[in-house]
């Protein structure tokens, strides 16, 4: 388990080191700075920063704002936490939903050189409008020539597996192991909705849903 959640951290933080990297330089050139000029320039919101893991992705680059926004409060705290031990860029948090239309006037400031998104965008198509709400507060915020950072899981894989491997309990097909698991009232979806609105249950130790200890049940979230 330890080992499936350092490789995320990972790809996710070799996305991150690359586009900061490259943005960096091209601020650079624009500004017109002296060779070997060393400065944090950039300009990060990050939607749905979760926990501490969030800091030390940002740390490592040259960042000098970062607004970390997500819908827990407590995970926001945890964050400020952490990067008041040895801060290295200015911090402003937001605990609100990144669909939210207030999201707009809540970061207040308005120009970003890289907009993060790891592993939380799915959480909103729910509805169309939410996801084009998180996407125009994106890019509203984004700057000619800065990058927007996606990772999203593959629902191809995932209704692959749950077709072919998950099995029947109660009212939910269920699929997983001791790490994680993963449910579905149906294994075939009403195409009217296109992708929107497609809820299923997930569950992964010790970062999403709860075991119960004793019984073994599953508190998944959806």
């Amino acid at each position: 388990m330890f080992d499936l959640r350092a490789f995320n951290n990972w790809i996710k933080a070799v996305l991150i080191n690359k586009y900061c990297k490259l943005r960096n330089g091209d601020l650079h050139m624009i500004y017109d700075l002296p060779s070997g000029y060393n400065s944090n320039l950039l300009h990060v919101l990050d939607i749905g920063s979760g926990h501490v893991q969030g800091y030390n992705k940002w740390s490592a680059n040259p960042v000098k704002y970062l607004v970390a926004v997500d819908i827990s409060a407590e995970s926001l705290e945890e964050y400020r936490t952490r990067w008041k031990k040895d801060h290295t860029y200015t911090l402003k948090s937001v605990a609100m939903n990144a669909s939210s239309p207030d999201l707009y006037s809540a970061v207040e400031h308005t120009f970003y050189d890289i907009v993060s998104s790891q592993l939380c965008m799915h959480y909103m198509f729910d509805s169309q409008k939410n996801v084009n709400n998180l996407l125009l507060n994106s890019l509203e915020n984004l700057l000619v020539g800065g990058y927007l950072l996606l990772t999203i899981p593959d629902s191809l894989t995932i209704v692959k597996k749950i077709r072919e491997l998950g099995e029947r309990k109660g009212d939910y097909y269920v699929y997983g192991n001791d790490f994680f698991s993963m449910r579905f009232r149906n294994r075939e979806f009403e195409r009217a909705n296109g992708c929107y609105g497609l809820e299923y249950g997930f569950y992964l130790e010790e970062a999403i849903g709860e075991r119960d200890t004793v019984t073994g049940e599953i508190k998944y979230v959806n």
